[in-house]
């Protein structure tokens, strides 16, 4: 996906953006990789809590790239996101 297309889906108030994130979501580990760069990127327009919030729902094909994210991050700011986004991260349970 093209990065300017997702700031600009995922800029501007929580509410204002639901739709933009319940469709990112809906595409799965495809965006990944375009939602991680945003929620890494501490310039971005985008707020970082948006790009979260999809990642987390998105869930388990997203634990992989956080997880590498985490060990490549190179601020403590983008750790600290990246850290909260593995908290919040919604995986299936054994059993």
């Amino acid at each position: 996906m093209d990065k300017r297309l997702l700031v600009e889906e995922l800029s501007g108030a929580w509410n204002d953006t639901r739709s933009a994130r319940d469709a990112l979501v809906e595409r799965g580990e495809e965006i990944v990789a375009a939602v991680l760069e945003l929620l890494c990127d501490e310039r971005s327009p985008v707020d970082w809590a948006a790009s979260a919030d999809v990642l987390c729902r998105i869930g388990e094909p997203a634990f992989l790239p956080l997880a590498q994210a985490s060990a490549a991050a190179d601020s403590p700011e983008v750790a600290r996101r990246i850290g909260w986004a593995l908290g919040m991260l919604k995986v299936s349970t054994a059993g």
